[in-house]
């Protein structure tokens, strides 16, 4: 049984005639090892793994090695039990250190293989919203896969959300989010086989995505609105200088500096209506609004400066003749909603995970070159995260109402910092059975103040916010789905 037998003696003194002759000697071994390994029952796995452990060794250190595989297999055939078992237990030993290395090995070498031999391709150049992606907008590629019917109950979804539909009774709170953002899902569905990747990506996903214009990708979220606002200044102005009242007809006045100057009311009004939180003159379309050059440049040449521009602001309605404290402005139509885009979307953005995804899909070339399933975890891994945080930011929105109607009682944070309730069994029994509809009467009756709740609580370090807000919602409950159009994971 001895293989190694005289070709290990004669390689023992490692000089450098002997380096070849040492290597020289490992075919015929492994051949003589074969046999004996398919005598004693060794797996062709093992035997190949014991192979490449070999033939990675150095010259100074091949001869032991040889020698110490050749006592194992003159162990197994041995006649000798105790000496066999023995010699079944080394060989075990060894096959569980090497082999898990050479699979990886192998493994390696398959991806490599399979990524320069697998590569996707793209089907648009650069993608926005306004259709210069060839001749589709970023929105119509990520509702690639959505049918006309889909598309047609999306509308009316959307509608209901944000009120948009014509005779509206009252300003929602509310606007559409997309689950599977537009951007994302555009640059998901920029390969020929985008179809496969959203397959691989729900095969793993708790919740069915759903990417572009499709009704279950959409959940309602608080959002900042004044528009209701922003008129009830309008229409106040407006009674004091009653012939701006024909708002899309040209009005002409004369500046005491730049003589004639003509516009419309309606452009006049956009631009100097107070619009609370953003910043003043940089929304300013026509400067001739504030008493400013519509050009940006004064008659010598020079620049309007932004401190000209801020000095202009500050006088805009003395500038028109009018008296700034007669113009009043509805409170009540001020809807300051930071759960989408102040929270929501920032804190999304914030997160490793959704990070990780945008990374990808910036990469076009390593995005094309990974096969559906090799992507799919990065990008169920962002999805997922940027639903989590919209899913828990509108559970708590939905707590601090309960908890303004008296269904619900505070008791404190949990360890995350996120407020902790407890039910109010008395006020719930009140109204069983109705609670939902009071929730949903309520935020109609009272959207800014709705929209306002827990401003304390979700005004905070963002950072800290994810400690909860990535936190898997789990299924949400049939109240949460009426309130906020949302639709359960499948």
């Amino acid at each position: 049984m001895a293989i190694a037998g005289a070709a290990i003696k004669a390689v023992k003194p490692i000089a450098k005639e002997a380096v070849d002759q040492v290597f020289k000697a490992l075919p015929d071994f492994m051949g003589k090892l074969s046999k004996v390994g398919a005598d004693v029952g060794a797996s062709p796995q093992t035997m190949d793994s014991i192979g490449k452990h070999l033939a990675s060794k150095t010259a100074k250190d091949l001869p032991k090695e040889m020698a110490d595989v050749d006592t194992i297999f003159k162990a197994l055939g041995s006649n000798d039990v105790a000496i066999r078992e023995a010699g079944y237990r080394s060989l075990n030993d060894l096959d569980s250190n090497i082999r898990p290395m050479f699979e990886k090995e192998a493994q390696a070498d398959a991806m490599v293989k399979r990524v320069d031999s697998f590569k996707a391709k793209a089907l648009y150049g650069e993608m926005n919203r306004q259709g210069k992606a060839g001749k589709e907008s970023g929105e119509q590629i990520a509702s690639k896969f959505a049918e006309p019917e889909e598309v047609k109950k999306f509308n009316k979804k959307y509608g209901d959300i944000s009120r948009r539909q014509p005779g509206a009774e009252y300003t929602s709170p509310f606007a559409p989010h997309h689950r599977v953002p537009h951007e994302d899902a555009a640059r998901i569905n920029n390969r020929n086989d985008a179809a496969k990747v959203w397959q691989a990506v729900n095969a793993i996903s708790v919740r069915k995505r759903n990417p572009g214009n499709v009704p279950d990708n959409l959940i309602a979220a608080m959002h900042r609105k004044n528009a209701a606002f922003i008129q009830s200044g309008k229409d106040s102005i407006i009674q004091q200088k009653p012939e701006w009242k024909n708002t899309k007809q040209p009005y002409t006045w004369t500046d005491p500096y730049m003589g004639e100057m003509t516009s419309t009311p309606d452009r006049i009004l956009k631009d100097i209506s107070k619009d609370a939180g953003n910043a003043p003159y940089a929304d300013v379309k026509d400067l001739s609004s504030i008493g400013l050059p519509s050009s940006g440049k004064w008659p010598n040449g020079n620049k309007v400066t932004a401190k000209q521009k801020a000095a202009a602001w500050r006088v805009r309605y003395e500038y028109h003749g009018l008296d700034r404290k007669q113009i009043k402005f509805d409170p009540k139509g001020d809807i300051i909603g930071s759960d989408h885009v102040e929270i929501g979307h920032r804190a999304t953005e914030l997160h490793p995970k959704y990070k990780a995804m945008q990374d990808l899909l910036a990469d076009q070339n390593r995005y094309l070159q990974m096969t559906p399933a090799e992507v799919a975890p990065i990008i169920e891994g962002g999805l997922a995260i940027a639903d989590n945080i919209f899913v828990n930011i509108n559970k708590l929105r939905l707590d601090l109402i309960k908890e303004e109607l008296g269904f619900l009682i505070r008791t404190g944070v949990d360890k995350n910092g996120r407020p902790k309730f407890k039910q109010n069994t008395t006020i719930l029994a009140q109204y069983k059975g109705q609670t939902t509809e009071r929730i949903v009467n309520w935020i109609r009756d009272n959207p800014s103040r709705a929209a306002a709740l827990g401003w304390k609580e979700l005004s905070g370090s963002l950072e800290k916010m994810l400690k909860w807000l990535e936190i898997d919602p789990g299924k949400t409950s049939d109240e949460f789905n009426t309130v906020f159009s949302a639709e359960d994971a499948l």
